[in-house]
């Protein structure tokens, strides 16, 4: 019994140990694997934003590399939020200093912006409301764990942005306001 108990552990220590040793981290062209990964923060990567388009009507489709900060949903809505210094592109977020306070998923893919106080210092017409709304909605949903969108000011529920839109509901993608691809 002893010889087979003995058996049995240096049997699991060895399997244990298969893959373990040092030629294991050595790549096929010879070079180690031991290096630490590439933080994402290094690396630019590429995001789809939603911008309002030059004349104010639609929302414009791009693709943007940006470096990864925190998280990519906080730095999606941090990157659309800047004022990219394009007049394709007008930023009302920017122009107001709008800020993100944070980004959460709850459950069933419902994303809470949080954004600072100068959000309710934009005043819009019903129209721009709504793109600037679905600039967040449509640029979050990108992302698969993603399905639609809640708004807060300063942690707190909003059911108006400007008094246009009712954002007591979680919004979901709408496509329509999106300008065709030239």
């Amino acid at each position: 019994m002893g010889n087979l108990w003995r058996f049995l552990v240096i049997a699991t220590l060895a399997l244990l140990c298969i893959g373990c040793g040092p030629e294991n981290n050595v790549s096929n062209d010879g070079k180690s694997n031991l290096l630490p990964p590439v933080s994402s923060s290094e690396v630019e990567v590429p995001i789809v934003l939603y911008r309002l388009s030059s004349q104010g009507d639609k929302l414009v489709k791009t693709t943007v590399k940006v470096k990864i900060e925190d998280n990519k949903v906080n730095t999606l809505i941090k990157t659309l939020l800047k004022d990219v210094g394009d007049e394709k592109y007008p930023n009302m977020f920017a122009k107001y200093n709008v800020k993100l306070i944070g980004v959460s998923i709850g459950p069933k893919g419902v994303a809470t912006v949080n954004l600072t106080k100068e959000l309710k210092q934009i005043k819009t017409g019903s129209m721009t409301e709504m793109l600037l709304v679905y600039s967040i909605v449509n640029t979050l949903t990108e992302i698969p764990e993603v399905n639609s969108v809640n708004f807060a000011v300063e942690g707190k529920p909003i059911g108006t942005f400007n008094g246009h839109m009712d954002l007591t509901e979680p919004l979901k993608k709408d496509l329509s306001l999106v300008a065709p691809d030239k």
